[in-house]
């Protein structure tokens, strides 16, 4: 029904609107050095709500979503803003890796007192280097995107 569509786009309109506001929020501390304020986040949650937002985009018809949680909720401390924006990164990254077109599978689990995630997609590949430039946040290497790009895995770790 159209009253179902208009709850689904505004929705969608609060939760991409709610993540860009923490995003500029959280671009705003850095800028002015202030301390960002860690909480605790519920990774599926934000995993959901990236899954429904890219879902959403007319272009991306031909990308499906697949997700394999463990049983038990997953949480960790960090900045929300800087968590959302390093899972977008590599979901938009398998995305364009994939030329707008294939599967995305998103993997928790924990064991030990330890989270595992794994966005495993239907793209060619990296080489085991560019994984390591992109994880420490080394900067480019030639032929990939403009440096500070990577930065967001290395800065999550933190």
């Amino acid at each position: 029904s159209q009253h179902s569509s208009l709850k689904q786009s505004y929705e969608l309109l609060s939760l991409s609107a709610g993540r860009l506001e923490r995003i500029a929020s959280d671009l705003l501390r850095q800028y002015k050095g202030e301390e960002e304020k860690k909480t605790t986040l519920d990774l599926h949650r934000i995993l959901d709500e990236l899954v429904v937002e890219y879902s959403a985009q007319p272009v991306l018809t031909g990308v499906r979503f697949d997700k394999h949680y463990g049983r038990e909720a997953v949480f960790v401390e960090g900045v929300r803003g800087r968590v959302e924006r390093m899972f977008a990164n590599v979901i938009k990254n398998a995305i364009e890796a994939m030329d707008f077109e294939g599967l995305i599978v998103l993997e928790t689990n924990t064991r030990d007192g330890r989270v595992f995630i794994k966005i495993k997609d239907t793209g060619p590949g990296m080489t085991p280097e560019r994984v390591s430039n992109i994880l420490s946040g080394d900067g480019p290497i030639p032929g990939t995107k403009l440096a500070g790009e990577n930065a967001d895995c290395s800065t999550s770790a933190k």
